[in-house]
């Protein structure tokens, strides 16, 4: 019992529960999708920042909570800039992380420049270096500047064949040719693949979930709790594979998809009683991506935990 948690208590496993029938759930009566606008205008080099208030009676589902963004990949050329900005849009209406990427040139020379960059792989992800999540204005995730890594390295690890190639495709994740991941002139099937995605005078929507460990647990978040993300962007350089260094990205809209769920007022009440004795708890579990410098010609290292 030395192994137990505080305020933790003893549990029996379902599989030995012989002699009851499943509870029926009757607490959350009912749950929308909300989208939320960011509060700063969409430019290339500011963070985007979103705000979901805490207000009504209302829980956060944070494990649900989604992205959705429209980018657009157009030339560095200010004539090809001009002519992309008339292009349109749809928004998705879908509860996942989602980029529209479109390719369209009337310049000629652009326009080839444009036919040679391709995206990297797990295109939604690698957008963004840094997620930063505030409740109440307090900063609960840790400050760092590998996002794109981690999201990177869950998906490649938490994920089977089946699923890269299948439904991770609508994050834009295309394995890379072994020995090829730098190859832009067509070894590189995966990146091949995402270039036939983003081609001249194409759209691509992406969809996907946030990788943060706030996101991946399942308890809802009280009601009266204000939710504030800030997204800073990467460098074109990271996200884009370009030879001629003549095209870049641009999100041109964004919206935080939340699922908040109306709970009976039994249940309100019970909490609102138990708030006044202790607090909240949310148990995370935390994942924390280091870097480590190797230099020419060394084969390993030791970095302190």
């Amino acid at each position: 019992m030395a192994l137990l948690h505080a305020h933790s208590w003893e549990c029996m496993e379902s599989e030995l529960e012989l002699f009851t029938l499943p509870p029926t759930q009757t607490t959350i009566e009912s749950a929308q999708w909300v989208h939320y606008k960011p509060i700063s205008s969409l430019t290339d080099d500011s963070p985007i920042e979103f705000v979901v208030p805490g207000n009504g009676d209302e829980y956060l589902d944070l494990a649900h909570t989604m992205l959705s963004l429209r980018v657009q990949l157009c030339s560095k050329d200010a004539s090809a800039a001009a002519a992309l900005s008339k292009a349109a849009y749809l928004d998705l209406a879908h509860t996942m992380l989602s980029l529209r990427v479109q390719l369209r040139s009337k310049d000629a020379s652009a326009a080839d420049a444009l036919s040679k960059a391709a995206p990297v792989n797990n295109l939604l992800h690698s957008l963004f270096n840094q997620v930063d999540v505030f409740l109440n204005q307090k900063l609960v995730s840790p400050p760092n500047n590998a996002y794109a890594y981690r999201a990177y390295i869950e998906t490649l690890l938490n994920y089977g064949p089946a699923a890269k190639g299948s439904h991770l495709s609508s994050v834009l994740w295309y394995d890379d040719t072994p020995g090829h991941m730098d190859d832009t002139a067509g070894k590189n099937m995966g990146l091949a693949n995402r270039q036939a995605f983003v081609g001249k005078d194409k759209t691509v929507d992406l969809i996907g979930h946030v990788h943060y460990d706030v996101f991946n647990q399942e308890k809802f978040l009280l009601n009266g709790v204000e939710l504030r993300l800030q997204l800073v962007r990467t460098r074109d350089g990271f996200s884009l594979m370009d030879p001629n260094n003549a095209c870049s990205l641009h999100i041109t809209e964004a919206t935080l998809l939340v699922r908040r769920a109306k709970i009976s007022p039994g249940i309100l009440i019970a909490h609102s009683k138990m708030l006044s004795k202790t607090t909240a708890k949310y148990p995370l579990t935390r994942v924390e991506v280091k870097t480590l410098k190797m230099y020419a010609g060394l084969h390993g290292g030791t970095m302190d935990n």
